[in-house]
């Protein structure tokens, strides 16, 4: 049962590689290594401890590290080199993003699920922001930093400091002559694209293919 416990080294240390590897990616091939030595050093010393404590007589540090060389290193180098393959896999392979297909927002007693294909646009408003669809806007405490995080970026673009706008509903915009652009949306409102964002606005819309209605 003393020397089992070399088995359960491998979940602390294990841990401590990944959480390691997750702040210097770099360092992975290193940690293998370093996780193997920890975990020799830290049987010989478990070890010596639990048989002074329970069998009388102390199992020597140099001839436990001696022993577990011999037997096992080969198993720690695979243990561990396993753990820097499993989290080089996790880091190059890209994770899917999700964005919000719905927003639910209070209105009056009631809970109200918005789709995102029928927002027109979101303002702020105050410490709300304000959801307009073609049927009505609602208030919702949020930012707009907050929620155009959660919304897909090639759909809703900011367009002023204070406005999202789903490109979906574009009709066409014009120049202002000055830098900034008026949007003509589908339900023949006007917004300001201010000129600090008409680049990213006009690229996205050079790319954009609106949905088949």
């Amino acid at each position: 049962v003393l020397f089992k416990s070399f088995w359960a080294l491998f979940f602390p240390l294990a841990w401590l590689q990944m959480r390691l590897a997750k702040n210097s990616p770099g360092m992975a091939p290193f940690l293998v290594l370093l996780s193997t030595l920890l975990h020799f050093v830290g049987f010989a010393l478990l070890v010596a401890i639990l048989s002074t404590l329970f069998l009388g007589h102390t199992f020597a540090i140099l001839q436990t590290l001696r022993f577990g060389f011999s037997q096992d290193l080969l198993t720690c180098l695979l243990v561990y080199g396993a753990i820097a393959l499993l989290f080089w896999y996790n880091q190059t392979v890209p994770v899917p993003q999700t964005y919000l297909e719905k927003i639910t927002v209070v209105a009056g007693r009631n809970n109200v699920a918005i789709a995102t294909n029928d927002i027109i646009l979101i303002a702020a408003a105050d410490a709300y922001i304000a959801i307009q669809t073609n049927e009505k806007k609602f208030l919702h405490h949020d930012t707009l930093k907050s929620i155009q995080a959660k919304l897909d970026p090639n759909k809703f673009l900011r367009i002023h400091r204070s406005t999202i706008l789903n490109i979906d509903q574009v009709h066409s915009f014009r120049s202002r002559l000055n830098g900034d652009y008026d949007i003509l949306l589908l339900n023949q409102q006007d917004t300001r694209l201010s000129r600090n964002y008409a680049a990213a606005f006009k690229k996205a819309m050079h790319n954009h293919t609106r949905p088949a209605i």
